[in-house]
């Protein structure tokens, strides 16, 4: 195969191509033996018809056309390889496909629409994006003490408090009846239950008031119930309970070590390694709810600003896809049968839903193109240093150094464009300003 020429339209560029005379050759024979084997007529056996009676009845155009509809996909993809389409600035897709001519070679024109130009954005503009300063999270260490503790309190186990007397961070093993204007009120009763001192799930100071009771000890507690109370009844008003004590148990955790800290994926050999680890995971979670923001007011600027010179309806449609399954799995997470019900409950009709996925798909295929040619202008490139901490990242992640180095391989490309992703995006973030509040 040889193309013949390439014509650039706004739009698109056409590239002229013609089979070579043996491929061609070969190409009709094959498919004349294969139509030989396939077709049926009455009075030969399949595969037995006579080549002088299937020529009877199919012309040499449609063998013809058949073979080229064979050739079709190596033609495409020896065009994608080609010096020419390398030279062109051409999306990999085909939008257009005609037979110019049939014999005595097949001369046909392939189209592929041209990659959108971007308007109206420089890596300047950038500059002009404000961003609040980053602040790091303020984590205490009641913060850490508390999400260790409720990692670990599965595994605790509870015994009988020795003294029965009841302290924070026992369990007060309680029956109660709660009054409002001296009548019981509906929902204020329990028989046995197991309240965590200092756990604050009890209104107001419930807790603080049974310190220091025993095990047999009766005692009237007084509260408040909040002014902004789930119900209405009660909200702001003054309760007594009448609480006697059951029985009071000490909650014994699990020793911090190694072993255990596996179970939650966690490389910690004390508590003091685990506290510093969970300290780490809260400041991670703020950086990554910055960068989620960050991330939302940068694209937001982007597809306001930045035009494309045309949408191709190749990437619209993919882009359009994308965002329809994301309504479909929304649609299946929210409990609807079918999309349409889903739509109608947000309000969307079929011309409504259809302008959004329009305005969406726009804005996605305007970001990313953005996202590419920031990437040019900002010269980023996957160095080893990056790829040395990616692998590094994902080992840890799988916990298993030769699986991460096969997944790296295996998807590499994959691997790459989230490195260059996140390069460009540190880049981004650095480059907005940078406002106090």
């Amino acid at each position: 195969m040889k193309i013949l020429s390439v014509k650039n339209n706004k739009f698109d560029a056409t590239f002229e191509v013609e089979l070579d005379a043996k491929t061609w050759k070969d190409s009709i024979a094959k498919t004349k033996k294969d139509l030989a084997k396939n077709i049926q007529i009455q009075g030969f056996r399949k595969g037995h018809v006579p080549q002088a009676e299937i020529d009877k009845r199919i012309s040499d155009t449609e063998v013809a056309m058949r073979a080229l509809d064979k050739q079709q996909n190596l033609i495409i993809q020896k065009i994608l390889e080609s010096k020419e389409f390398k030279d062109s600035d051409c999306l990999d897709s085909v939008n257009k496909l005609e037979v110019v001519k049939l014999q005595p070679t097949p001369v046909i024109n392939v189209g592929f629409e041209l990659v959108p130009k971007v308007e109206n954005f420089e890596a300047k503009d950038i500059k002009e994006i404000k961003l609040p300063a980053f602040k790091a999270a303020n984590v205490t260490e009641a913060m850490v003490k508390q999400q260790i503790k409720m990692m670990i309190k599965p595994d605790a186990m509870l015994s009988a408090k020795k003294d029965g007397i009841v302290a924070k961070g026992n369990i007060a093993v309680i029956d109660f009846k709660g009054f409002i204007d001296g009548k019981a009120f509906k929902g204020g009763e329990g028989k046995n239950y197991e309240l965590e001192i200092g756990s604050k799930s009890f209104i107001d100071n419930f807790e603080d008031q049974l310190i220091g009771c025993k095990k047999g000890d009766k005692k009237d507690v007084n509260v408040t119930f909040p002014k902004d109370y789930g119900m209405k009844d009660y909200a702001g008003k003054p309760a007594k309970f009448e609480v006697v004590i059951n029985d009071v148990k000490e909650i014994e955790y699990p020793e911090i070590t190694k072993d255990y800290c596996k179970k939650f994926g966690m490389d910690c050999a004390n508590m003091a390694e685990l506290e510093k680890h969970i300290k780490s995971l809260f400041n991670q979670e703020t950086e990554l709810r910055y960068q989620d923001m960050a991330m939302r007011l940068i694209n937001d600027t982007i597809s306001k600003k930045a035009k494309l010179n045309y949408y191709p309806k190749a990437l619209m449609n993919m882009h359009k896809n994308q965002i329809l399954r994301q309504y479909e799995n929304e649609a299946n997470r929210a409990g609807f049968k079918t999309l349409d019900q889903y739509k109608k409950a947000i309000g969307l009709d079929a011309k409504k839903f259809e302008e959004t996925l329009e305005t969406s798909a726009k804005a996605t295929l305007v970001v990313a193109l953005v996202y590419e040619k920031l990437i040019e202008d900002y010269k980023i490139k996957v160095e080893e240093a990056d790829k040395k901490d990616y692998l590094g990242k994902l080992a840890k992640y799988l916990g298993d150094e030769k699986k991460a180095k096969d997944m790296f391989e295996k998807n590499k490309e994959y691997a790459e464009s989230n490195i260059l992703r996140d390069k460009l995006f540190k880049k981004l973030v650095s480059e907005c300003k940078k406002e106090s509040k």
